[in-house]
């Protein structure tokens, strides 16, 4: 990897400080949130350190090769950070989401077709049906590197390691079920596209959410909730241990499924005799109506449908930095009585 020396000391100073300064690398519920930078051994810190403040005229040309940075993704493989990365081909929403937090959408040349929903998104390149797509197709896109999540199919990951085995860069995003591991996707991908100070950013954004006060700040009544992924006839509700459950807690809500571990598919009658306050609905699909929950038999004596409690969120719920304006969102639907925007 060559870059002028300048250059190349600044980024790999910029990145071992990150790597230092960020506080969220403890494990969260059981999850993978291994650290992301890599720090070097104390001799080869000097060295490096040295290098850096050795001074150099504006003027000169001279290239020299620069330190390898290495960073770590959260299932623990060593990456290397290539000199540049300006073509991306990603096969996730949560990843293309993730990307055009880091103001870099510009650089994804391909999407997979769920991406086309994404803000701020060139609809014309979201054309990868997941579904079918080969290794061979990816690779004629001559993409820098390609990125995917932890909600690929058995048949896309399968196409994804002949990818590799054709030489091409592949990254893997697993799916994050917590607000530190949302962090630590961001700051893994700042590091390895050269966007080091935009993700820092985007976490401060994220901690300084995670700081305002809940609604039971207020001395306002506890208010349960029942949050439902996926709708009848295969109803699907978040339990502890999911994004959904810690968005719960934050805002000072009580989670009805809470008892029972991740993505449950309840029963009907446990859901009416836990008679929640709130009902929550994550579900966007095409020509879906919340409607249908009050028609449920037996849900119009829950108190949520009784009241007109039952809402939809504002967008799909993804694990990026976006996790802010959700949260925002959540906040009014569950407790209009303090934060409905007027």
């Amino acid at each position: 990897m060559k870059l002028k020396f300048k250059a190349a000391a600044a980024v790999f100073l910029a990145l071992m400080m990150t790597g230092c300064a960020n506080d969220h690398y403890t494990k969260d519920g059981g999850e993978i949130t291994t650290s992301v930078i890599k720090e070097l051994p104390p001799e080869e810190t000097a060295t490096a350190t040295a290098e850096v403040t050795e001074i150099i005229p504006e003027e000169t040309t001279e290239e020299t090769e620069a330190v390898p940075l290495m960073i770590t993704d959260r299932e623990g493989n060593d990456i290397f950070v290539p000199d540049s990365v300006n073509t991306i081909i990603s096969i996730s929403p949560t990843v293309t989401e993730l990307l055009e937090g880091l103001n870099i959408a510009d650089r994804i040349i391909a999407a997979d077709k769920a991406s086309a929903v994404v803000e701020n998104i060139d609809a014309a390149v979201c054309t990868i049906d997941r579904a079918t797509v080969t290794a061979e197709e990816l690779a004629a896109m001559g993409a820098d590197v390609v990125i995917a999540d932890g909600t690929s199919s058995s048949e896309t990951n399968a196409q994804l390691a002949v990818l590799k085995e054709m030489g091409i860069k592949v990254l893997f995003i697993p799916y994050s079920n917590s607000f530190s591991s949302i962090k630590l996707d961001i700051e893994f991908l700042a590091a390895y596209t050269g966007t080091v100070p935009r993700g820092d950013e985007l976490i401060k954004q994220i901690d300084e959410v995670l700081l305002e006060p809940s609604a039971l700040s207020y001395s306002v009544p506890l208010k349960n909730v029942y949050f439902e992924t996926s709708p009848a006839p295969s109803m699907q509700a978040a339990g502890s241990g999911t994004l959904f459950a810690e968005m719960l807690t934050l805002i000072g809500a009580g989670n009805i499924c809470a008892s029972q571990t991740g993505y449950i598919s309840p029963e009907s009658a446990d859901i009416i005799s836990a008679d929640p306050d709130v009902i929550i609905s994550n579900v966007h699909s095409t020509g879906y109506d919340t409607g249908e929950i009050a028609k449920r038999q037996g849900w119009r004596n829950i108190k949520a449908v009784k009241n007109g409690a039952v809402f939809s969120t504002a967008s799909s719920i993804r694990p990026t930095h976006r996790i802010t304006e959700y949260i925002q969102n959540l906040k009014e639907l569950v407790y209009p009585e303090i934060y409905a925007v007027s």
